[in-house]
């Protein structure tokens, strides 16, 4: 009984026990990463903040300078249009 119960039952307990540790082993390494990993997020998600608040600066500009442009020719127009209809 003990050679067909207790040895795979044993060799089972022990197989379980080495992927326990396996695996305790592969969470204190990624733990001791976590830290790093999470400085380095935090600082391209900075980076990442700054140049969209760049890029969102200089589009708001550009759309200002465009309305401006675009306001200036719209009150050429209508001051050629309102000449052409004093002369006519």
């Amino acid at each position: 009984m003990k050679h067909f119960l207790y040895g795979p039952i044993l060799k089972a307990i022990d197989a379980r026990e080495k992927r326990i540790a396996k695996r305790d082993r592969g969470r204190r390494r990624e733990k001791g990463r976590g830290p790093k990993e999470h400085d380095e997020f935090q600082h391209k998600n900075e980076e990442f903040d700054q140049q969209r608040a760049t890029l969102l600066s200089k589009a708001t500009d550009e759309a200002k300078g465009e309305r401006q442009r675009l306001l200036a020719e719209a009150r050429q127009a209508a001051e050629a249009l309102t000449a052409k209809r004093q002369e006519t």
